[in-house]
């Protein structure tokens, strides 16, 4: 499923600028496996926060400031976590192997544009 998930968006002309991850095995190997040519950057705000009964809120808040500081540029930021992690932020219930496309605003909730699934 990376793999498919990387051709599509090579297909699609999407311009990945960054590719941050959580540090998990599987989110870092689901990174390197989409996106071999770029640069991984481990997020901590991007690990799981399953089951977690702190924490979990301030790792939501600084999700949503990376993609807000990501807002205006034209290129692709690229987050891999965890199904929680993004229910979280945006709302939206994801299957597996399944994307959320967000559009960054400067204040208040992500704009979600929809899903993508490879």
């Amino acid at each position: 499923m990376a793999r498919r998930l990387g051709r599509r968006f090579r297909a699609e002309g999407v311009a990945v600028a960054s590719v941050r991850s959580s540090r998990w095995c599987r989110a870092m190997d689901t990174a390197a496996l989409a996106f071999p040519e770029a640069e991984i950057t481990p997020e901590p705000a991007l690990d799981s926060n399953f089951g977690r009964n702190s924490g979990a809120e301030t790792e939501t808040a600084d999700t949503a400031a990376l993609v807000a500081r990501w807002s205006g540029r034209a290129e692709t930021l690229v987050l891999v976590t965890h199904q929680v992690n993004i229910l979280a932020l945006t709302s939206v219930p994801l299957a597996e192997g399944e994307v959320v496309v967000v559009r960054p605003t400067r204040a208040g909730p992500l704009n979600v544009v929809g899903k993508l699934r490879p």
